[in-house]
């Protein structure tokens, strides 16, 4: 559940920005298209939203490289653990996945806060200037925290 809300989130805050952070609105596909589809698209295959999406943020500056490159892997993690789920839920789930599912909430609300900061309050200058990163949390992130306290607590 938290890999699909993250890429969700990164996803529909980029379609957000394409759409209220123009005066055209009618624009968004092409624009969309040309600041992140086109500009990030991998050289061969397939359409790749995320890898498109994630590389803005990597070039925005919101996350480092090793984070890119971690959120690149928890995907491939992801595909392997909805296939292998019933191995799973018999044998436990290891140390290092929990610390890998940790991680990807924690750079959720990394990318949360910095969308904040950076594009909401640039955008409009009525919310407080003085946020700090940490404090800023969606709703998402809190159910999502709340469930790992709930998992950890019962493990």
């Amino acid at each position: 559940a938290a890999f699909e809300s993250f890429s969700g989130f990164i996803h529909e805050q980029l379609k957000f920005f394409y759409i209220n952070g123009t005066k055209d609105k009618i624009d968004f596909p092409i624009r969309y298209k040309e600041k992140v589809h086109k500009k990030y698209k991998k050289e061969k295959g397939k359409t790749d939203y995320f890898y498109e999406d994630l590389s803005w943020f990597l070039d925005n500056k919101a996350i480092s490289e090793q984070e890119f490159q971690f959120l690149l892997q928890i995907r491939e993690l992801r595909g392997k653990f909805v296939h292998e789920m019933s191995t799973c839920i018999y044998n436990g789930i290891s140390k290092e996945l929990k610390d890998k599912h940790i991680e990807l909430i924690r750079l959720y609300q990394k990318i949360n806060a910095w969308w904040v900061k950076n594009i909401e309050i640039s955008i409009n200058s009525s919310f407080l200037t003085d946020i700090e990163n940490t404090n800023v949390k969606n709703l998402e992130i809190v159910f999502l925290e709340l469930l790992e306290k709930i998992a950890i607590e019962n493990i």
